[in-house]
């Protein structure tokens, strides 16, 4: 990895965008990306909007971008007068690098790493093959490759050497995604968040993609401009994530429905991957809630159950269907408003109409059954099969009371009713979400000892 900056580091740094050379610190952290400038020779002001430039005193440039500032002034009225004035600017992404960044300037390739994702991704043998190789060998240290929707993902092993050994001292799986049409730098972020979600399902817990960085070259480009000696690397991207430590207890890989561990694992685990990204376009809303209840996974509460009940109803073909013909629900409608105006009730002739319409589409009980039945996709139910259906409806009940902030777990069985329920909409969004993954016939094993299943089993 290159020497990027780290989070709380202080840096000292100089605006571009005026002719005054202001000073002040640039610093982030997971929460933040803030930047104090002050002047002591009057007022200044930066732009709103586009992009700012500052240089910092490593002589690295500094874009930060979607930015806000709040200015603020101070002034000591004793003899002699002083004033000083500050522009604190707030941003949602700061690149660094060698030069600026402008806002013409497009991404092709973006690297990155996901902590605690070698759970999954080890290879021992692949990383026996690295370790014995020299720093400067062809060996191709990619464990999956593929391409799909304009996208090419690689996952490969970035190694780490001494200052006098030959060898890699440690190393590690590194994330890179390639542009086939270059993107902006507000746009780019999708594949991150597919990979990163793809890998959160396999673990059962939240993970967040780290240690960004961004080119405006693709690798040929790259090979071209060092063959020229003109290659000045690539950019740091920092991102507002958050402080994410996800609980990891629980998270081992044997309910990891997609491994690397042999040849024929990484190939399906690029086969599943590639499907998974496919699918995004339809599915991405589904992928952000699946990741908003896995951030929940240490609490039972209203937030949690909202975001499973309302993944679930984002997972295309999860919706009730029809169980009567148009036809026939008009025909239903017509008699019921025609008998309400031979009763002098004609005014509710648009409530039983909108009312009736229900009527023709599966209740919560027909719906589930279904659901469930196709999620498991033949293999045994993981709780007595009513069971799930009793608990999946009473999540849809205590949705509504979630809702209106009226859910209340005042006894040890309202408590256990709520934990069961949540269990068992986010056991069924995973089986849901893996079903139409090419999976192998060890992952379809593996996969209901994932985090999400067996908490459900063994809950109350």
């Amino acid at each position: 990895m290159e020497d990027f900056f780290k989070p709380n580091e202080k840096i000292l740094c100089v605006e571009q965008e005026t002719e005054r050379g202001i000073t002040g610190f640039f610093r982030y952290s997971p929460d933040s990306i803030e930047t104090q400038l002050t002047s002591f020779d009057g007022f200044f002001h930066l732009p709103d909007h586009g992009c700012i430039t500052l240089l910092a005193e490593d002589l690295q440039f500094i874009t930060l971008f979607n930015s806000f500032s709040s200015p603020g002034t101070r002034t000591k009225h004793s003899e002699p007068e002083q004033h000083s004035y500050t522009q604190r600017v707030h941003s949602n992404l700061a690149l660094v690098g060698h030069s600026p960044w402008t806002e013409e300037m497009t991404v092709k390739q973006v690297s990155f790493e996901v902590p605690h994702a070698q759970r999954i991704l080890e290879n021992s043998e692949f990383i026996e093959l690295l370790a014995g190789q020299e720093r400067y060998s062809d060996m191709d240290r990619r464990v999956v490759h593929t391409s799909v929707n304009g996208v090419t993902i690689s996952v490969w092993y970035a190694a780490r050497y001494g200052s006098t050994g030959e060898f890699p001292t440690e190393w590690g799986p590194r994330i890179e995604v390639t542009f086939d049409e270059p993107k902006s730098v507000y746009d780019f972020t999708d594949a991150l968040f597919f990979v990163t979600s793809f890998l959160s399902f396999n673990l059962g817990t939240d993970l967040q993609w780290q240690e960004a960085s961004i080119s405006h070259m693709d690798d040929d480009e790259i090979d071209a401009a060092i063959a020229a000696q003109s290659y000045v690397g690539r950019h740091q991207a920092i991102f507002l994530l958050g402080d994410n430590d996800p609980e990891m207890q629980g998270s081992g890989n044997w309910g990891s429905p997609c491994l690397c561990y042999n040849d024929n694992e990484r190939a399906v685990f690029g086969d599943c991957l590639n499907k998974w990204v496919a699918r995004a376009p339809e599915w991405k809303t589904a992928y952000g809630l699946m990741m908003n209840f896995l951030r929940h996974k240490g609490t039972i509460g209203a937030d949690r159950l909202l975001a499973a009940c309302k993944c679930l109803e984002q997972i295309p073909d999860t919706q009730s269907l029809k169980v009567l013909d148009d036809s026939d629900i008009d025909q239903v409608i017509s008699a019921a408003v025609t008998k309400a105006n031979d009763l002098g009730h004609g005014k509710l002739g648009g409530r039983i109409r909108s009312s009736l319409q229900r009527v023709g589409t599966e209740d919560h009980d027909a719906r589930f059954r279904r659901l469930y039945a196709g999620a498991l996709n033949g293999h045994r139910t993981v709780r007595p099969f009513d069971s799930v259906i009793s608990d999946l409806k009473n999540a849809m009940r205590l949705r509504g009371h979630a809702a209106h902030r009226a859910l209340h777990t005042d006894t040890d069985a309202e408590f256990q009713t709520l934990a069961r329920a949540i269990s068992s909409v986010e056991c069924l969004c995973f089986l849901l979400l893996a079903k139409d993954l090419p999976l192998s016939a060890e992952g379809k094993e593996r996969m209901f000892r994932n985090p999400l299943v067996s908490d459900y089993i063994t809950s109350f």
